[in-house]
């Protein structure tokens, strides 16, 4: 593989610095040797004006006419010309920057570097390597792999994936395209346990929180039926109820998405309600719903029925594929509510647990700061993410029989914050290694240009 060409140019100044350096010493050794003949030489003639000045001061004693030294003044001798080795032409400021990769390259040919390996590993010293390499990762963090990150990833993903299977499964045991499937254990658990706890402390809320999106039958929306009447209304969904459903209070009338995907917007007669009163009633309202029978939705589940396109997905003996809006009103009717959603976090939640603790326990026995490299975490949750994504996608095609009942609706809301969160880690990074450069690059111009730092 080619080098980069960055890398080559500093390669070809570090051999080239180098070749300077050895150069410099030679010289220097050499001149050394020379001022100390030169020192000799000073002595021996303070040694001879001293014998001259004790013979002429003898002379001047005998009566001696003696005359002044002869100073041979003359036109001045042009100085020798010294030859000088022909200077290598470098590309100046101006000149593109391909002639002096062109330069490199074919420098560190005749210094027969391999142009398959990094120039600048060959040039450099493996202590040097080393010394680079530590503050690198001091100053902005160590996101290479190895081989440990990459088990962990794929423990992660796969135990993700088996919970998915064996614990999650579809929200309830029922009869898909005349196949039997068994439903999860644990969500089980949770609709007998709420559903108690609904008919002893929530359904006295009921009567407080009376709002005008909860309309439950009527001809003004198409398919608007008890079973799924929630589904239909945005004020139900535990997120998006507290946009929708405290607009429709303050304003007195009633969302909804009906059997088309099409939104419409109803008005009633109950009276408009203040800001503070609106949000009351929301999570009132949400907390009566969520212990009954049919629940209320998963986050955000709502908006999958404005998706008219056609789905993958085959509901009846047909064979015909239905849209996603068909696709979100059967899965809801099937037990696919809130409490099948805490179901379903548990696969995201493992990936994050697992992932996280080891990255904590690395942490814990390298002495670095678990923030020191958050850029490598949030990869490493990304693809653990992936994988679990992934995992489910062949348990609802290969194991469930592409029933939609077994996609995982949390899992797939995980994705998008891993994603979010791995772009913003890796954008901080580059931007703090960019400055970094820049002060390095700004410090250098202001040494050529002989400021003081």
């Amino acid at each position: 593989m080619r080098s980069e060409p960055f890398a080559e140019v500093a390669a070809y100044q570090r051999l080239r610095l180098r070749e300077v350096r050895s150069r410099y010493e030679e010289l220097d050794m050499g001149l050394e040797h020379y001022l100390g003949v030169e020192r000799g030489i000073s002595a021996e003639i303070d040694s001879l004006d001293a014998d001259f000045a004790k013979t002429r001061k003898v002379l001047l004693s005998l009566g001696a006419e003696l005359r002044g030294p002869e100073t041979a003044i003359g036109p001045a001798s042009p100085a020798a010309s010294t030859p000088t080795e022909p200077r290598e032409t470098h590309p100046g400021r101006n000149d593109d920057f391909r002639s002096l990769v062109n330069l490199a390259e074919a420098y560190l040919a005749e210094a027969g570097l391999d142009p398959d390996r990094d120039p600048l590993l060959q040039v450099l010293g493996s202590p040097e390597v080393a010394e680079i390499e530590r503050r690198y990762k001091g100053d902005f963090g160590d996101v290479a792999w190895n081989e440990t990150d990459y088990m962990v990833v794929i423990l992660a993903g796969f135990v993700a994936t088996l919970l998915d299977v064996f614990l999650v499964r579809i929200p309830t045991d029922g009869a898909f395209l005349g196949k039997m499937q068994q439903g999860s254990p644990l969500t089980k658990w949770l609709r007998e346990n709420s559903e108690s706890v609904h008919r002893d402390y929530l359904r006295r809320f009921e009567g407080a929180a009376k709002v005008p999106y909860d309309l439950s039958i009527g001809d003004a929306v198409d398919g608007l039926r008890p079973k799924v009447h929630r589904l239909m209304s945005p004020g139900h969904d535990p997120v998006l109820g507290f946009v929708f459903g405290v607009k429709d209070i303050m304003s007195g009338a009633g969302t909804y998405i009906d059997k088309h995907g099409d939104v419409v917007r109803l008005g009633t007669s109950m009276s408009p309600g203040s800001l503070t009163v609106a949000f009351l009633k929301v999570f009132l309202h949400l907390i009566s719903d969520v212990g009954t029978s049919a629940g209320i939705p998963p986050p955000l589940f709502t908006l999958l029925q404005l998706v008219k396109a056609k789905s993958p997905f085959v509901l009846g003996p047909s064979g015909e594929r239905v849209s996603w809006t068909d696709v979100a009103r059967y899965m809801y009717a099937h037990g696919y509510d809130l409490r099948h959603f805490v179901t379903m976090g548990v696969v995201p939640a493992s990936v994050e647990m697992i992932v996280r603790g080891w990255w904590l326990c690395r942490s814990y026995e390298s002495g670095e700061e678990p923030e020191s490299a958050k850029a490598k975490l949030t990869s490493m949750l990304l693809l653990a993410h992936t994988i679990a994504a992934s995992g489910n996608l062949l348990k609802t095609g290969a194991i469930f029989g592409m029933n939609p009942l077994a996609l995982n609706w949390a899992q797939m809301l995980a994705l998008f914050p891993a994603t979010m969160a791995w772009v913003k880690e890796s954008l901080k990074r580059d931007r703090t290694i960019r400055s970094s450069l820049d002060q390095e690059w700004l410090s250098m111009y202001r040494t050529s240009l002989g400021y003081s730092p």
